[in-house]
């Protein structure tokens, strides 16, 4: 198995700069994600996809920091991606989810609960994401 460190999403925030860092690990049965970053929905659409918080993340949304690009550019295809592993629902890593359909979706069971029974309006805000992914399979 090789893993690739991959920086999927660039953030300028007033304090101090972050990257959304996402794992790809290649295994023998295909490629596995460790969240996605920002994908090409976010970089064509910022408005509706990533919504008012991009103000103030000013994220770079640069087609060449999605996680599609950088694994195209080692040799792969979309398809090659089996499996998403999403260790929480912000925007800066499922944003990816949509470049790979075929992917199956891994997360907790209260991430998925909080994604789809948002309790509070910081976590509708948090959680506006889940409604526009594919439908994924969520184990």
């Amino acid at each position: 198995m090789k893993v690739h460190h991959l920086n999927c999403g660039s953030m300028r925030l007033p304090t101090y700069p972050l990257v959304c860092h996402v794992l790809l690990a290649a295994t023998e049965h295909g490629l596995v994600l460790v969240d996605s970053g920002f994908g090409t929905g976010d970089c064509a659409d910022p408005r509706r996809r990533i919504g008012p918080v991009r103000r103030l993340t000013r994220p770079a949304l640069s087609r060449t920091e999605t996680a599609l690009h950088q694994i195209q550019e080692l040799g792969y295809r979309a398809g090659d991606v089996r499996h998403i592993v999403v260790t929480h629902f912000d925007s800066d890593h499922i944003g990816g989810i949509s470049d790979f359909p075929l992917a199956r979706i891994h997360t907790t069971v209260a991430e998925a609960r909080g994604a789809v029974h948002a309790p509070s309006p910081r976590e509708r805000i948090r959680y506006q994401k889940a409604q526009w992914a594919h439908d994924p399979l969520l184990v």
